[in-house]
């Protein structure tokens, strides 16, 4: 009698397993817009962590690319700023201009950071504040929302508007030297090197989750091959001439 009701406890387990509604991680959602119909039918939780773990990578990378420049434009700054009093006075508007458009570069990232910053640490204090009643569609429907336009900021960061506003600096650059102080040499100078630094800038910001995306739409959320961690820093550089520092970045 006693191993009948054993039976019985034990099947009446397994009917309730079997009724038992699914969690999120089996739970499924519709796919995001353009996303494949392999995306649709992966579980939520499996979505939402690749998710998390992509803008958990992005932000890292953004970080390291901002410091990184914040403190080159800061060492141009200052390092220029210094030398006014020990050059030459004819030096000295190379100097100021110089100065000049690197704090326009400081500028520009003090005050239009990459959103993925906020982002990311934001929805992550959202999910630890998540519980049982939070709908998981809802939860996967705004980590895509947020991947998405983090991504597009990214993507216009490096489009033909914030091409054209480099060039349009330094040409402005040139122009200072070339017509106010007469020194067409120094202008061609100053058109190049602001052009170059601002080309390296923008082509150094991060990007990898727009690649991230791609992949997600297409239901491709396995494992890829490990990154090097973004970084940044300075060395020693001793040459013929003299010796300074060299800023190193890897993103």
């Amino acid at each position: 009698m006693r191993d009948l009701r054993v039976v019985i406890l034990l099947l009446s387990g397994l009917v309730g397993l079997w009724s038992r509604p699914a969690g999120a991680q089996a739970l499924t959602c519709p796919a995001v817009e353009g996303g494949s119909d392999r995306l649709a039918a992966l579980p939520a939780g499996e979505r939402l962590d690749y998710l998390r773990a992509r803008l958990a990578r992005e932000r890292s990378r953004a970080w390291a690319w901002s410091t990184g420049w914040k403190v080159t434009y800061g060492v141009l700054i200052g390092g220029q700023l210094a030398l006014v009093p020990v050059l030459d006075q004819k030096e000295h508007p190379d100097l100021f201009v110089g100065a000049a458009t690197s704090a326009i570069g400081l500028a520009s990232l003090l005050v239009l950071p990459l959103p993925v910053l906020a982002d990311q640490p934001t929805f992550e204090h959202r999910m630890l504040l998540a519980d049982e009643k939070d709908d998981p569609c809802a939860l996967l429907a705004e980590a895509e929302a947020i991947a998405i336009r983090d991504a597009e900021e990214a993507a216009f960061g490096r489009g033909w508007l914030i091409h054209s506003a480099n060039l349009l600096i330094a040409v402005a650059a040139g122009l200072v030297m070339w017509q106010g102080f007469d020194d067409w040499e120094s202008g061609l100078t100053a058109l190049a090197t602001n052009l170059a630094v601002g080309e390296l800038m923008i082509w150094t910001q991060p990007s990898g989750l727009e690649d991230d995306l791609v992949r997600y739409r297409r239901g491709d959320l396995g494992q890829e091959p490990d990154a090097a961690k973004a970084a940044w820093g300075l060395r020693p550089l001793v040459y013929y001439q003299g010796a300074g520092l060299a800023l190193g970045a890897r993103f």
